[in-house]
């Protein structure tokens, strides 16, 4: 499987915003999600501050043996103020 096949919070929040005017539910439930995964403590493994927007989410066998930090991720710059 592509390793880019991963919910990314930068790249949905531009995609809803770019078909709001459309399809306003996409919008909806893409700031359903990641409000429902956004960091509520510091976690620097993850990068993670609160109120920050995720920037990546890993699902798979690295994720879950915590291998990678990307369970979620919130090393982004420009999430959180989109």
């Amino acid at each position: 499987m592509p390793w880019f096949v991963a919910l990314f919070g930068r790249d949905s929040l531009i995609a809803s915003l770019q078909t709001a005017l459309v399809h306003p539910g996409f919008a909806r439930a893409v700031l359903d999600v990641l409000g429902s995964v956004q960091a509520t403590e510091r976690d620097d493994y993850r990068d993670a501050e609160p109120g920050k927007i995720m920037h990546e989410l890993r699902l798979g066998e690295l994720a879950k043996l915590k291998l990678i930090p990307h369970t979620p991720y919130y090393g982004t710059a420009d999430a959180t103020p989109l």
